[in-house]
Protein backbone atom coordinates (compact mmCIF):
# COMPACT_ATOMS: atom_id res chain seq x y z
CA UNK A 1 0.00 0.00 0.00
CA UNK A 2 1.14 3.61 -0.96
CA UNK A 3 -0.11 6.68 0.84
CA UNK A 4 1.17 9.33 -2.22
CA UNK A 5 2.03 8.52 -5.79
CA UNK A 6 3.89 11.59 -7.58
CA UNK A 7 4.86 11.37 -11.20
CA UNK A 8 7.31 14.22 -12.75
CA UNK A 9 8.12 13.66 -15.86
CA UNK A 10 9.34 9.83 -16.32
CA UNK A 11 10.50 9.91 -12.68
CA UNK A 12 7.70 8.10 -9.88
CA UNK A 13 7.95 9.33 -6.56
CA UNK A 14 6.26 6.65 -3.85
CA UNK A 15 5.95 8.07 -0.54
CA UNK A 16 5.11 6.01 2.70
CA UNK A 17 3.66 7.98 5.81
CA UNK A 18 3.18 7.16 9.65
CA UNK A 19 2.93 9.09 12.33
CA UNK A 20 5.10 6.42 14.30
CA UNK A 21 8.41 7.39 15.92
CA UNK A 22 10.08 3.92 16.56
CA UNK A 23 12.59 2.84 14.06
CA UNK A 24 11.16 -0.90 13.12
CA UNK A 25 8.35 0.54 12.74
CA UNK A 26 9.14 3.44 10.07
CA UNK A 27 11.72 0.68 8.60
CA UNK A 28 9.06 -1.45 7.76
CA UNK A 29 6.63 1.69 5.99
CA UNK A 30 9.78 2.45 3.88
CA UNK A 31 10.38 -0.96 2.87
CA UNK A 32 6.75 -1.25 2.09
CA UNK A 33 6.85 1.59 -0.13
CA UNK A 34 9.72 0.77 -1.95
CA UNK A 35 9.19 -2.63 -2.81
CA UNK A 36 5.79 -0.91 -4.38
CA UNK A 37 7.92 1.50 -5.89
CA UNK A 38 10.32 -1.05 -7.45
CA UNK A 39 6.82 -3.05 -8.56
CA UNK A 40 5.42 0.03 -10.30
CA UNK A 41 8.07 2.06 -11.13
CA UNK A 42 11.14 0.12 -11.70
CA UNK A 43 14.95 0.42 -10.28
CA UNK A 44 14.46 4.10 -11.08
CA UNK A 45 11.59 4.59 -8.25
CA UNK A 46 12.26 6.97 -5.71
CA UNK A 47 10.73 6.29 -2.61
CA UNK A 48 10.34 8.36 0.59
CA UNK A 49 9.20 8.40 4.21
CA UNK A 50 7.15 10.90 6.33
CA UNK A 51 7.27 10.11 9.59
CA UNK A 52 7.49 10.79 13.64
CA UNK A 53 11.06 9.86 13.68
CA UNK A 54 13.27 12.04 15.00
CA UNK A 55 16.65 11.00 13.27
CA UNK A 56 15.93 10.78 9.69
CA UNK A 57 19.40 11.26 8.21
CA UNK A 58 20.88 8.15 10.65
CA UNK A 59 18.17 5.65 9.29
CA UNK A 60 18.43 6.85 5.93
CA UNK A 61 21.50 5.87 5.29
CA UNK A 62 21.42 3.02 7.48
CA UNK A 63 19.04 1.57 5.19
CA UNK A 64 20.77 2.65 1.71
CA UNK A 65 23.81 1.19 3.37
CA UNK A 66 21.40 -2.52 3.82
CA UNK A 67 19.56 -2.62 0.70
CA UNK A 68 22.58 -0.99 -1.29
CA UNK A 69 20.65 1.88 -2.92
CA UNK A 70 21.23 5.40 -3.63
CA UNK A 71 20.72 7.77 -0.97
CA UNK A 72 19.70 9.94 -3.94
CA UNK A 73 16.55 7.68 -4.41
CA UNK A 74 15.75 7.29 -1.07
CA UNK A 75 14.48 10.20 1.50
CA UNK A 76 13.35 10.23 4.97
CA UNK A 77 11.26 13.33 6.10
CA UNK A 78 10.80 13.73 9.85
CA UNK A 79 8.82 16.07 12.53
CA UNK A 80 11.85 18.56 11.55
CA UNK A 81 10.87 19.17 8.28
CA UNK A 82 7.33 19.15 8.40
CA UNK A 83 7.13 23.22 8.77
CA UNK A 84 8.95 23.19 5.19
CA UNK A 85 8.37 19.65 3.96
CA UNK A 86 7.16 21.67 0.39
CA UNK A 87 10.26 22.97 -0.02
CA UNK A 88 12.31 19.71 0.98
CA UNK A 89 10.10 17.97 -1.73
CA UNK A 90 11.15 20.69 -4.43
CA UNK A 91 14.63 20.66 -3.73
CA UNK A 92 13.78 16.03 -4.48
CA UNK A 93 12.05 16.84 -7.39
CA UNK A 94 14.57 18.89 -8.66
CA UNK A 95 17.33 17.24 -7.95
CA UNK A 96 19.29 18.42 -5.68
Amino acid sequence: ESDVVAMQGYRLFVFSCTVKSSKEDCKLKLFEAYIRAQQIGGAEANVALVSGYPQPEHLREEVAEAWSESRNRIRIFGPQHLCQLKSYLKDWFSGR
